[in-house]
């Protein structure tokens, strides 16, 4: 089998910009390659799971360091060559963090059963006091634990923690005709707290128009979602990333196109908080005898609430930069914008 593989590794130099806690800080590749192997099988899955294993980490929730890991995989039925690689490539990324995400609500689920008579343990869990609460409070009712309603409400509240996750690391594999892309998504309660704007200040960094100046072509072109970054001021901000296969002469509208991407992804934050409060409300509210709404008992329902809040209003957007660059398996160019 001749495969192509390209990988965000490292995720851009982020040495400089750490994430958000030490324990889910990457150890830091200075470029990603694509790379021609021979007769081996170098699935997007397979590479994802050897990054995962050199940083000691594992899929699931990790009590020790508040870590949760997952890997989301989808498929792109069209070869490297073809005109819309790049167009199924940003969908199959798409697709792959829907995948790990409901892996996320899973495992995240199953800790939160482990821990929940104990509202310390949840805390750290969850890390939200309100959500903390909320499960101890249906831990304390018997009645309650008994009932049909109890698995959609740790389901609920494992959707309601899951704000601000992060894809830490995206594979794409290339045989043939077909792809494979892996999502690496990571969260922690303090990724929440990012995404909620309660972060504390942080040692400034350097500005972030000159931190995307200095990421290599090969990474930017297999970027997908947003990141937490650390500005010139201190301050933990998520940077998000919009791409578009570049066309000669319609620069102008193509940046625009990818623009608006960027902005889908910040939007996406706005709506998991918004929906997260929602699902708090709904929660505290099961607990004086109502019933959970139906559309917080599932996790397509919640991620339909999702997109419905996701919005950039308010958000004081501010461009941290444009790019051209030069995609690594197809060899086409590709427009990005930094928001």
């Amino acid at each position: 089998m001749n495969s192509f593989v390209a990988a965000s590794v490292g995720w851009m130099a982020l040495a400089a910009f750490p994430m958000i806690t030490p324990a889910v800080t990457p150890h830091v590749a200075t470029e990603a390659r694509a790379t021609a192997f021979a007769g081996a099988d170098e699935s997007a899955r397979s590479l994802a799971d050897a990054w995962i294993r050199g940083k000691g980490w594992n899929e699931g929730w990790d009590s020790q360091n508040q870590r949760l890991v997952a890997v989301g995989l989808a498929s792109i039925p069209t070869a490297a060559s073809r005109a819309d690689f790049l167009e199924r490539r940003e969908e199959g990324f798409a697709k792959a963090f829907k995948d790990a995400r409901s892996r996320l609500v899973e495992f995240l689920g199953a800790a939160i059963e482990t821990e929940m008579e104990s509202r310390n343990a949840i805390v750290e869990v969850v890390g939200d006091p309100e959500i903390a609460e909320a499960l101890t409070g249906a831990a304390a009712d018997e009645a309650f634990l008994a009932g049909d309603s109890f698995r959609d409400f740790v389901r609920v509240a494992a959707n309601a923690t899951l704000v601000g996750v992060t894809p830490v690391q995206t594979f794409v594999s290339v045989d043939g005709d077909s792809a494979e892309v892996a999502v690496v998504l990571a969260w922690g309660p303090r990724y929440a707290a990012v995404a909620r704007g309660g972060a504390p200040d942080r040692s400034p960094g350097r500005p972030l128009a000159e931190w995307l100046a200095s990421i290599p072509d090969e990474d930017l072109a297999v970027t997908w979602g947003h990141r937490f970054v650390t500005d010139e001021a201190g301050r933990l901000r998520p940077v998000a990333f919009g791409l578009k296969r570049w066309r000669k002469g319609f620069e102008s509208q193509m940046f625009n196109v990818a623009e608006e991407r960027a902005h889908g992804h910040l939007g996406r934050l706005q709506g998991e908080r918004l929906a997260s409060d929602s699902a708090t409300e709904s929660m505290s509210a099961s607990l004086q005898g109502t019933n959970l709404p139906e559309r917080f008992v599932s996790t397509s329902s919640y991620e339909s609430i999702i997109e419905s809040r996701s919005s950039i209003d308010g958000l004081g957007l501010e461009t941290v930069g444009r790019r051209v660059v030069t995609d690594p398996l197809s060899g086409q160019q590709l427009v990005v914008v930094a928001e």
